[in-house]
């Protein structure tokens, strides 16, 4: 009989630059005693800038204390992986509370877990963590389908990132450099085609003899491990009694929001005889990646069975005599409780999940917290609507979620109206707007301007952004540039000067702007033919920028949910709105509107948040459009425009 188990195998990568003002290092920790195992595999990563005071060793220090806390008794104790990184996490903060009062550091450190099939993950400042998984590259940090995040306590490590991992799965736990972010298609292409060794070689071509060239971090791969399982000799029975789990109780919710359609479920005291056997890697139960992928009702149950003393103590010929009266038995139960009305053991589990995910999203919301709650309603959301069996209660538990993120976004009951629509020949991909005037790109990079018909103006090429101005549109991927004159169709291209792949991209004034990770660059005329550009501000970058917008003041939205304002390069407010952005959201906003727009293709909503204060003034669903959100624009007046995938463009004012 062979045991089956992942194992993860890790390689560090260590480009970095030597200016006396950084300090890099990982370190990788395994179990050395039986009684450890459970707890897996520890990684810690690094990396620290500093001026005057050397603050390396803080990085080590960290490193240190983390491996000690998580391997040790009080660890081992909680017979739970996720519980001992929580108790190292509190630990580290206790340390690092007195660091922190220092302001001449800054800090990127983060911790992994990674043990069995499950993987937690929590850090401080920019680090990112990819998973490459079926030739895909997943951003972990920014997926609330497959991940969640649970909140620790409100200090430098405040949460933890969780989920799960199967075989063949590729992690790269990395510090997100400008020298990463500026390849960063180049790197993601690297890290699905290639192994350790391939990549370090192509990571040394790719530095080449850079002096500033920096690629800090580890490598994992998720390999299979099969080896002999010997039963051990039978030893003496123990009755070893399990006490039923507590129940928590529920936070205190919005008002008239009930949780009594989600029924909770406990378990009674069992006595259950044991052998003295060696301690197997203790269960933690979190959310699947996929739904999909759930083990089927059946073969769950029958694993359990196989399990027990009865099936263990008959011989091999009768064990599947047995076996097969089991499954009949098992089956005629399960058909008959569901004639019935009942529900599979698997759906009451989903149930209790589900209903723990109302209840801290309510916790969430009391804390005002809005932005965790957001997250994790999305995921529970997108759980849901994979799970393969219909019932009342995940009917009225959808509902039940649904209401609170209504509540959440103060949802008006505006919905989405046709304007255009157009056969799939169409093939329209991008939206842009100018005074009462519409006009789109196709997938192939056509110009076109809508009505209702779509009129050709001039061939371009496909770039991801398109902008619309007085007498041109200009498209880009802000790098490259194709600027159309909108009554001839001529078209003008050229390459920005020493221009990176932007993170986001806004027009303004005839000005291109490219957002980076840690800088603003501004091309200044870009859209008559100027291709220099410079940095725009004059102080640091919010850190983890995401999204930009313009209105004569510059918006920017961090990966945390916070919104910097920026006048003439100066920072001139910072606001938390609650939202993380998402990769396909986009945010905009109109010279003469007091609010931003931004929009979630996702979760097929648009949410307004005050210019000044950073309020929620509301927010409309778009799930009526019944279908995939392509691109928006919007217009001078506030009107929302939405180009669907089906080819129909939508309609929505979005007046205060």
């Amino acid at each position: 009989m062979e045991k089956v188990t992942l194992k993860p195998q890790s390689t560090e990568f260590s480009h970095k630059i030597n200016d006396g003002q950084s300090f890099f290092d990982a370190l990788t920790a395994t179990p050395t005693q039986k009684e450890e195992a459970f707890l897996g595999h520890l990684y810690v990563l690094g990396y620290v800038t500093f001026k005057d005071e050397d603050m390396g060793y803080l990085v080590n220090l960290i490193s240190s204390l983390a491996k000690r806390e998580y391997y040790s008794p009080i660890a081992q104790e909680t017979g739970d992986p996720k519980a001992a990184f929580e108790h190292t996490l509190k630990k580290l903060n206790e340390v690092l509370e007195d660091f922190f009062q220092k302001k001449d550091f800054e800090l990127n450190m983060g911790l992994m877990v990674v043990a069995g099939n499950h993987v937690y993950i929590s850090r401080i400042g920019k680090l990112n963590v990819y998973l490459v998984r079926e030739r895909e590259i997943i951003d972990v940090l920014n997926n609330v389908n497959l991940f969640q995040k649970d909140v620790v306590e409100q200090k430098e490590f405040s949460n933890i990132i969780s989920g799960s991992i199967q075989k063949e799965d590729k992690l790269f736990f990395f510090y997100p450099s400008r020298s990463i972010t500026a390849r960063k298609k180049k790197i993601e292409e690297l890290l699905i085609k290639n192994g350790p060794a391939e990549l370090e070689k192509r990571i040394a071509e790719l530095k080449g003899v850079s002096n500033n060239f920096i690629f800090c971090g580890v490598y994992i791969e998720v390999k299979e491990i099969r080896e002999s399982a010997l039963s051990p000799a039978p030893g003496p029975k123990i009755e070893k009694t399990l006490a039923p789990a507590p129940v928590v109780a529920a936070p205190a919710g919005l008002p008239g929001q009930s949780l009594e359609n989600l029924p909770q479920t406990t378990s009674p005291v069992q006595k259950i005889p044991v052998q003295n056997v060696a301690p197997k890697e203790a269960p933690v139960i979190i959310r699947d990646m996929s739904l999909n992928k759930r083990e089927n009702i059946f073969s769950k149950t029958l694993s359990n069975v196989r399990k027990t003393q009865f099936l263990g103590s008959v011989q091999r010929s009768a064990k599947f005599s047995t076996v097969g009266l089991v499954v009949v038995i098992l089956f005629a139960s399960v058909l008959f409780v569901r004639l019935l009305g009942g529900e599979s053991r698997e759906t009451r589990a989903f149930i209790s999940e589900i209903q723990d995910d109302l209840k801290l999203a309510q916790t969430y919301v009391s804390q005002n917290q809005l932005a965790q709650a957001r997250g994790l309603i999305s995921g529970s959301l997108a759980s849901l609507s994979n799970f393969p069996e219909e019932n009342k209660t995940l009917t009225e538990a959808t509902q039940s979620l649904n209401a609170l993120l209504d509540r959440i976004d103060l949802v008006r009951s505006t919905t989405p109206e046709i304007l255009y629509e157009y056969g799939a020949e169409a093939n329209l991909d991008k939206l842009a707007g100018f005074e009462n005037r519409l006009f789109g790109a196709t997938a192939t990079g056509q110009i076109v301007e809508l009505s209702d018909n779509v009129t050709s103006l001039a061939k371009s090429e496909a770039f991801p952004y398109l902008f619309a101005d007085e007498d041109i549109i200009v498209s880009t991927d802000g790098v490259g540039v194709r600027v159309t004159a909108r009554e001839s169709g001529a078209v003008a291209g050229y390459q920005l000067k020493n221009a990176l792949p932007p993170l986001d991209v806004a027009f303004y004034g005839g000005n291109i702007y490219t957002l980076e990770d840690e800088d603003l660059v501004k091309y200044s005329d870009a859209a008559r033919g100027n291709t220099t550009g410079s940095s725009w501000l004059k102080e640091s970058l919010i850190a983890e920028p995401k999204k930009i917008t313009i209105d004569g003041n510059v918006y920017v939205l961090n990966g945390q949910g916070q919104l910097a304002i920026y006048f003439k390069g100066e920072k001139i407010n910072e606001q938390t709105i609650g939202i993380i952005p998402t990769e396909t959201g986009k945010l905009i906003t109109g010279n003469d509107l007091d609010y931003l727009v931004y929009v979630d293709p996702q979760i097929l909503r648009a949410m307004l948040f005050d210019k000044k204060t950073g309020g929620l003034l509301g927010s409309y669903r778009l799930n009526t459009v019944n279908s995939e959100i392509a691109d928006v624009t919007l217009t001078e007046t506030g009107e929302l425009i939405i180009l669907t995938t089906d080819q129909k463009v939508w309609t929505l004012p979005t007046i205060r």
